[in-house]
């Protein structure tokens, strides 16, 4: 790890005045501030959805057929949306040489959950019945990944916990990046960590959690996925920093999904704080754990569907 790199991303969070006493409004604008810096990767090309399903689809010349990402960003449910997140995922696009449709969903405080996850599963099933995907016929779930980071991480588990209660064919694997699964926020990190991440913090995190729950009881297995039974679910992978409030949340979805048989995969990065892998335009880390997500994906996505080249 290059301490310069991660010390300079750190110092430029905290000046960015995203971890304490902001409103709404200045949350997603200091949010969305901080996501314009980030250069969106050379190749990448946007095309907005505006139905069924709000989102944009993200693709790149080395975009191979039957490698599609279902995204949800991060954001803490209360602020961002496809376009925060343009470099992210368009650098994960890159490196998994596939296309991916970042979903827009609702957000608190104005929609209260169970709005996001409703949103997820609708988004989940226009894919899965999607002029795109219907040359893969019964096998269009295979050729999808479903990924997100923070709260999106977190919606990507409780989607599916929904979709497959649903009946809804599982995906070929799930990404969490950071994942927020705990909103009772009961995890050791919250206690341990409070003051380590510049992003996530400790102080206010319970307050942001209300309000999305609305008066949930936090624990609801669909608003904290780390209580859910996930039996059914598909494949897990697992980014989480060692500095975060929220990599107590990382172990008990981990715990709670080995506990239902389902293969899941935990990995720890030294240092890094929370989704490390959004500053991959400065930060050697994020490059290296986006290129560990595509590993994971090609992993998983079924080989030799369409015309690959």
């Amino acid at each position: 790890m290059t301490v310069e790199q991660i010390q300079m991303i750190r110092q430029m969070l905290e000046n960015s005045g995203g971890a304490e006493d902001l409103t709404i409004e200045e949350r997603r604008a200091a949010m969305a501030a901080m996501t314009d810096a980030l250069p969106i990767p050379a190749g990448v090309t946007f095309e907005r959805q505006q139905s069924p399903v709000p989102g944009d689809w993200l693709a790149v010349p080395e975009s191979q057929p039957g490698r599609t990402i279902l995204y949800f960003h991060g954001g803490a449910y209360v602020a961002g949306g496809p376009e925060t997140h343009h470099s992210l995922l368009g650098q994960i696009c890159l490196s998994a040489r596939a296309r991916a449709f970042a979903a827009k969903y609702r957000l608190a405080p104005e929609d209260p959950f169970p709005a996001a996850v409703e949103d997820a599963v609708a988004a989940y099933r226009w894919l899965l019945e999607s002029p795109q995907m219907a040359d893969y016929g019964d096998f269009a779930a295979d050729h999808i990944i479903v990924a997100g980071d923070s709260a999106g991480g977190g919606l990507s588990i409780a989607m599916l916990v929904s979709a497959n209660e649903q009946g809804l064919p599982m995906p070929a694997g799930v990404v969490c990046m950071s994942p927020w699964a705990d909103l009772s926020c009961s995890g050791i990190g919250y206690q341990t960590r409070a003051q380590s991440d510049p992003i996530m913090r400790g102080d206010n995190i319970a307050e942001i959690a209300s309000y999305y729950l609305n008066g949930t009881d936090p624990k609801t297995p669909l608003a904290s996925p780390s209580f859910a039974d996930l039996t059914g679910l598909p494949p897990m992978y697992i980014q989480v920093g060692s500095d975060e409030v929220l990599m107590g949340d990382s172990l008990l979805l981990e715990a709670q999904a080995h506990r239902a048989g389902v293969a899941a995969t935990l990995e720890i990065w030294a240092g890094m704080v929370h989704v490390w892998q959004a500053f991959h335009p400065m930060l050697g880390e994020g490059v290296e754990a986006i290129e560990s997500i595509a590993r994971f994906c090609e992993k998983h996505w079924v080989v030799g569907a369409g015309s690959w080249k």
